[in-house]
C-alpha cells in the first residue's frame, strides 16, 4: 500500500494548509505598512507611497513563492520518510497508551482499573 503522502490530493491539501499558515501568522499588510510608515517617517514618502502601490503584487508573491517552496518540500523525497516516522511514532505512543491533550500526557485508561496503567500499575490520571 502507497503512502498516504504521495496522494496529490493530500499533498494539495497539506501544501495549502501550511502556506495559509504561514502567509497569515507573517502578515504582510502589516508588515508593508509599518515599511512603508518608516520610510516615510525617515524622509522617504515617494519610496512609502511606491511600496504602497504594490502592495498586493507583494502580497501575491509571497504567497506564490511560499506555496511553490513548501509544494516542493512535500512532494520531495525526504517527505515520506518524515511521514512514515511521524506515523510511526504515533502508532506507537498509541499502542503504549500515551495520549497527549494540549501539552499534558495522560495516563492510560482500562475498564477494568480506573487510575492503573494496562499492567495494573497505579498511575495518576495527567503527568505534566
Amino acid at each position: 500500500m502507497e503512502s498516504l503522502i504521495k496522494d496529490p490530493a493530500i499533498q494539495d491539501a497539506l501544501t495549502g494548509k501550511i502556506t495559509n499558515q504561514i502567509v497569515t501568522k507573517n502578515n504582510v499588510a502589516d508588515l508593508t505598512d509599518q515599511a512603508a510608515g518608516a520610510l516615510a517617517q525617515n524622509g522617504l514618502p515617494p519610496i512609502s507611497t511606491l511600496l504602497r502601490g504594490v502592495f498586493g503584487s507583494l502580497a501575491s508573491g509571497v504567497q506564490g513563492f511560499a506555496h511553490s517552496r513548501i509544494h516542493k518540500i512535500i512532494t520531495g523525497p525526504r517527505m515520506e520518510n518524515a511521514w512514515a516516522q511521524v506515523n510511526r511514532v504515533a502508532s506507537q505512543q498509541l499502542a503504549d497508551g500515551e495520549h497527549y491533550w494540549g501539552g499534558m500526557r495522560a495516563a492510560p485508561f482500562t475498564s477494568r482499573s480506573p487510575g492503573r496503567d494496562l499492567q495494573g500499575r497505579a498511575h495518576p490520571r495527567f503527568v505534566r
